[in-house]
């Protein structure tokens, strides 16, 4: 996915290795006249959702055919900084410079809830656990929020805060496959894992590349492979909660840009254009001559 461009892409699989090996081949793009600031793909892969800058709007587009199914113009009031889909496909859940939260029905295709005022400042990030149990935000005020959306008891409750962790702004947010942790960055180039069902940080990584532990007694066990000048883009922690990968400014062009994966054991230090860039079209061999010619 291309982020902040004012194309998105869609790469499809191809035979070429080489190819695919960097992103894949280009299926179809759709062109916005904004910058997208978010794109989110549906678990079930039927849709795209991508936020844009100039409208603060978001759009929703059908997967296969390209065809534009939603766009909510001044979805928010300032910039939308990211847009997830539930684990459900059912709900898009948005976070915006504005403070506010909102929850968009793909059925019914309306704001169904609203929270203004979710953090003291703009909010950056936010992602679900695996269940649909709980929505993560993560702002500019140095906290992190959970938020219990599957009972709505953050109605009464108001939501569970994650704090002193992170000096200054947190940029991203993860939950793990079980949700039993939540990985966190941030402008200081400090990591974060947070015990998310018991709510306390269990250890800060101080400019780490990547992190391996053991989980089953959570014995920590460092594995340092390169430390990061800049402050973290994104993070994301592999199935089995071994591994932590963090990205900051691309080693190329020195742009910010946010971890692509499709194997958890390999770690991209380009962004994507760099890599694109870098490919080079790789004519077949032909075949050999019989030998009585």
């Amino acid at each position: 996915m291309a982020e902040s461009q004012q194309n998105a892409l869609i790469h499809d699989e191809p035979n070429n290795p080489t190819l695919h090996s960097i992103c894949g081949l280009p299926q179809w793009s759709v062109e916005q006249d904004n910058v997208l600031t978010s794109c989110d793909v549906s678990h079930d892969g039927k849709y795209i959702v991508c936020g844009s800058d100039i409208e603060n709007a978001i759009c929703l587009v059908d997967a296969e055919n390209a065809e534009q199914v939603a766009y909510v113009r001044e979805h928010h009031r300032s910039t939308v900084r990211r847009c997830r889909f539930d684990p459900y496909n059912q709900r898009i859940a948005t976070v915006s410079s504005d403070m506010s939260i909102k929850f968009w029905d793909i059925l019914a295709q309306s704001t169904t809830i609203t929270v203004e005022k979710a953090h003291t400042n703009a909010i950056s990030d936010c992602c679900f656990s695996l269940d649909g149990h709980y929505l993560c935000t993560a702002g500019w005020d140095e906290v992190l929020k959970l938020w219990d959306v599957r009972t709505g008891e953050f109605r009464s409750h108001g939501p569970i805060v994650l704090e002193q962790g992170h000096l200054g702004i947190i940029g991203c947010c993860i939950f793990s496959k079980d949700a039993s942790l939540l990985v966190s960055g941030g402008f200081d180039k400090t990591v974060v894992v947070w015990d998310s069902t018991q709510a306390y940080k269990k250890i800060s990584l101080k400019v780490l590349y990547c992190v391996s532990f053991h989980c089953a007694k959570m014995e920590l066990n460092f594995d340092f492979e390169e430390g990061h000048d800049h402050w973290v883009t994104d993070v994301a922690i592999s199935s089995n909660k071994k591994l932590i990968v963090t990205s900051s400014k691309c080693e190329e062009c020195e742009k910010p840009f946010l971890i692509f994966q499709e194997k958890e054991e390999k770690v991209e230090t380009r962004c994507l254009f760099c890599r694109l860039k870098a490919y080079k079209s790789v004519l077949p061999v032909p075949p050999s001559l019989p030998a009585d010619l």
